[in-house]
């Protein structure tokens, strides 16, 4: 993801139907209805990262965990390997 001061020009420079493009419009659009989104990379195991994270706010309406890589395909057709680089940062420790 591009930093944010660069969101513009990305969203300028690159076709609507560009994936990352499509995020960013829809983060923006979600501001400019009142919304506050900020974007953190934590790894929820670390727990003295995470604690740090829970006391810079007062509350949470909505917590997106978008951690691994997008799998693509069904499940019964991975190999083992391929299952456990998506599913194992959104399960262990966790």
């Amino acid at each position: 993801m591009p930093a944010r001061e660069q969101w513009n020009d990305w969203i300028q420079s690159h076709p609507v139907d560009d994936p990352m493009s499509e995020k960013l419009v829809g983060i923006l659009r979600l501001e400019e209805q009142g919304n506050v989104i900020d974007l953190l990379n934590v790894d929820v195991c670390d727990y003295v990262a995470m604690s740090e994270v829970f006391e810079r706010y007062d509350r949470f309406d909505g917590i997106f965990h978008t951690a691994g890589i997008a799998g693509g395909g069904i499940i019964p057709l991975k190999s083992d390997e391929d299952c456990a680089g998506v599913l194992e940062p959104k399960s262990s420790e966790a």
